[in-house]
C-alpha cells in the first residue's frame, strides 16, 4: 500500500488545536528538564517567569495524560462503535505497536550507553540499569523512579509517565468490556478522579497511578461527554470552553507550585486540560493555541520528541562547550531543533514504519491513525452506540 496518501489523509485529520496543547504539555516539560541540566540564564526571559514555568514542569505530564485518556477513548469510540464492543487483541496490539518498538529501542541505546561507559549515562549508586530495563519494558520504571532512580538514572526520567500511560492501556478494556454500560463505566471514573486527591499524601505519590489516574480519568470522562453532547456545541461556546481551559490551567500553573499543591493542583490542571479538550472536539471553529505553531509541530511528535529529549540533554552537556553570556537563549532554541528534528525523523523512518507493518492495514487511513500520533478531527468521531 502507498504510505504517501495514507500519511496524506491522516494529516488532514488532525485536530490541530490538541496538537497544540499537546505540544504545549511536551515544551514545558522539556523546560523543565532543560532548567535541571543546563544553564538557564537566559537572557531574553526574566529569571521569575524561568522559575514559575520550570518549577511547574512536571505538569505538562498531567496535561499529556488528560490528552492520551480523551484520545484513547474517542478512538476506541470510532474503531468499535461503542466501548462495551472493544476488541481487547486488536486494542493491545495497537499499543504495542505504537509504544513498544521505540521504547524498546531507547532502552536497548541506554543500556549499551552503561556498559560501554558513555559518560552521564551511567547508573547512580545502589541503581542497575538491568533492573532498569526490566522495570521499564514491563510497566514498572515508575516504582523505580521513585525509589532512586529519578536522582541517579537521569536519561530514563520520560519512562516512569510511560509506566503509568501503559497500565492505563492494560487496564482500560478490562474496565469497559466488565463494565459494558456507559453509565457504569463514567461512575467508575468518577471514583478514580475522586480518590487520587485523597491518596496524593506528599508529591511522591504522584509517581504511582493512583496519585495520576485522575489526569487520565477525566480525560476518558470528557470523551465520553463530549461523544453525547457535541452536536450541542456552537463555534462560539466550543472557543469560549477551550480559552476557560487554558486559562484555569495558566491560573493555576503561574500561582502555586506543584510540589507545595500536590492534593488538588495535578486534578485542576486537568480539569482545565478537560475543558479545553471538550471545546476542541465538537466543532471546527477558530484556533487558539494553534497561533503558536512551533507548540503544533513538537505535539504531533510529541512521543518521539518525549523519549528523547533527557539523552539529548545528557549529550550537550557532555559534547558541547557551556556557552558564555548572552548565548544561554541560542542553546535552548538549538536543543529545542535537535530534539524537534530528531523527533520528526525518528517518527517518519521508524516508529511510523514499524507501527504500519505491525498493526496491518485496515485499507482505512482514519482507522489507521494512531490516537498518540493523530488526533483526529471531531467530524470523523462517529457516536456510540447508546
Amino acid at each position: 500500500m502507498n504510505p504517501v496518501p495514507e500519511r496524506a489523509a491522516s494529516k488532514a485529520q488532525r485536530n490541530h488545536d490538541i496538537d497544540a496543547l499537546r505540544g504545549l504539555s511536551i515544551f514545558v516539560v522539556i523546560f523543565l528538564h532543560y532548567a535541571l541540566v543546563l544553564p538557564a540564564k537566559f537572557i531574553s526571559i526574566p529569571p521569575s517567569i524561568v522559575e514559575i514555568v520550570a518549577r511547574n514542569g512536571f505538569y505538562g505530564v498531567t496535561i499529556f495524560f488528560v490528552i492520551s485518556g480523551f484520545l484513547i477513548t474517542s478512538s476506541s469510540i470510532k474503531r468499535f462503535g461503542s466501548l462495551d464492543r472493544m476488541e481487547p487483541q486488536r486494542f493491545y496490539r495497537d499499543r504495542f505497536a505504537r509504544i513498544y518498538p521505540l521504547l524498546f529501542a531507547l532502552v536497548s541505546i541506554l543500556t549499551i550507553f552503561q556498559i560501554v561507559g558513555v559518560p552521564n549515562f551511567g547508573a547512580g549508586a545502589g541503581l542497575s540499569v538491568w533492573v532498569a530495563s526490566w522495570k521499564a519494558l514491563t510497566f514498572q520504571f515508575n516504582w523505580y523512579y521513585a525509589e532512586g532512580a529519578s536522582g541517579g538514572m537521569p536519561a530514563w526520567a520520560p519512562l516512569w509517565s510511560l509506566a503509568l500511560e501503559e497500565m492505563f492501556y492494560v487496564v482500560f478494556p478490562v474496565i469497559c468490556l466488565g463494565l459494558r454500560r456507559r453509565y457504569f463505566i463514567a461512575v467508575a471514573l468518577v471514583v478514580i478522579i475522586a480518590q487520587a486527591p485523597l491518596v496524593r499524601t506528599n508529591f511522591q505519590s504522584l509517581y504511582f497511578w493512583s496519585g495520576s489516574a485522575d489526569a487520565i480519568a477525566l480525560g476518558c470522562l470528557t470523551a465520553l461527554l463530549a461523544d453525547r453532547i457535541k452536536s450541542l456545541i456552537t463555534p462560539v461556546s466550543s472557543l469560549t470552553l477551550r480559552w476557560i481551559g487554558l486559562a484555569l490551567i495558566v491560573w493555576r500553573y503561574t500561582q502555586f507550585p506543584v510540589h507545595e499543591d500536590f492534593t488538588f493542583g495535578p486534578t485542576i490542571i486537568a480539569a482545565g486540560a478537560s475543558i479545553y479538550l471538550l471545546g476542541s472536539s465538537s466543532i471546527r471553529s477558530p484556533s487558539t493555541l494553534r497561533l503558536f505553531p512551533p507548540l503544533e509541530f513538537i505535539g504531533r511528535r510529541s512521543y518521539e520528541i518525549y523519549l528523547i529529549h533527557t539523552p539529548i540533554l545528557l549529550i550537550i552537556k557532555q559534547f558541547v562547550p557551556m556557552p558564555y553570556a548572552g548565548y544561554y537563549d541560542l542553546l535552548f532554541v538549538l536543543y529545542l531543533a535537535i530534539a524537534a528534528g530528531l523527533g520528526e525523523m525518528i517518527g517518519i523512518y521508524f516508529t511510523d514504519w514499524v507501527n504500519t507493518r505491525l498493526r496491518g492495514s485496515t485499507g482505512d487511513p482514519a482507522v489507521q491513525a494512531d490516537p498518540l500520533l493523530e488526533t483526529l478531527q471531531p467530524d470523523t468521531l462517529s457516536a456510540a452506540t447508546k
